[in-house]
């Protein structure tokens, strides 16, 4: 946990969050449900994207 707290404070994953959620308000389709769910899909894979670690296999 604390890992992943130190991750938090990593640009990278703040300027990835941010652009997440301008391309949510940009491009979204709020005037369905299933426009808003895969809007929020596509944000929270692009979050897990910037906090994955790629050189361990078995950990975030």
């Amino acid at each position: 946990m604390k890992e992943f707290l130190e991750r938090l404070k990593s640009p990278v994953v703040w300027v990835t969050a941010l652009t997440s959620i301008y391309a949510y308000i940009e491009m979204g389709d709020f005037s369905s449900p299933r426009g808003i769910a895969l809007v929020v899909v596509g944000c929270g894979i692009a979050i897990f994207g910037a906090l994955n670690n790629p050189t361990d296999r078995d950990n975030m």
